[in-house]
């Protein structure tokens, strides 16, 4: 008996360490790392987007964004879009088209630690809300507000991120004829 409990109090010191190991292995997969570079932090990315057909218009997008994170998992954007609606009116087809900055914010749900560093592949499922105005002489003249949900996948050795996402898009038009939109859009692009 006295021999076993020798054991025991020997065994018990070794299987609590173990123990520790996998409770502090486990708390690092949920932590939140900053990446430590500058120009870890930011990002580049070209999109494509189009949207349903809502009061006979049917907008097309396609643009730049350029986002810093300036917390884990948020990002800043600044974004230059071109937009075209493309309008059916009693049978006649016709486009208008914009040019359009603005600006918001995106939050990565998941897609937690090392989400930036190429060398760690992590999918992603980002939170994004932007909003801006054409500007210059355009055809739709506008201010938007946009909501949308990216899902992000990345190849560990690649620096490109593809990205596809759902969201929604309401468009206040200031343009003669044209009538303000809101509808979803579906959008492809990819992040450097």
């Amino acid at each position: 008996m006295k021999r076993f409990l020798v054991v025991l109090l020997l065994a018990l010191p070794m299987l609590g360490a173990s123990a520790q190991n996998v409770k502090q292995e486990k708390l690092d997969s949920f932590l939140v790392v900053m990446p430590q570079s500058f120009f870890d932090r930011m990002s580049a990315s070209y999109n494509l987007a189009v949207g349903l057909q809502n009061k006979q218009t049917t907008p097309l997008m396609t643009g730049v964004d350029f986002g810093f994170e300036v917390l884990p998992r948020l990002r800043v954007i600044l974004e230059a879009d071109y937009t075209v609606g493309l309008r059916n009116v009693d049978g006649n087809r016709t486009f208008d088209g914009a040019f359009t900055l603005g600006g918001g914010l995106s939050y990565r749900l998941f897609g937690g630690k090392g989400y930036t560093k190429p060398a760690q592949a992590k999918d992603a499922l980002e939170l994004q809300f932007t909003a801006g105005g054409s500007v210059g002489k355009v055809d739709w003249k506008q201010n938007y507000y946009d909501f949308g949900l990216l899902y992000t996948t990345r190849h560990r050795l690649s620096i490109c991120t593809p990205f596809m996402g759902l969201g929604y898009r309401y468009v206040n038009s200031h343009a003669a004829g044209m009538k303000n939109y809101g509808g979803v859009y579906a959008t492809i692009g990819m992040r450097f």
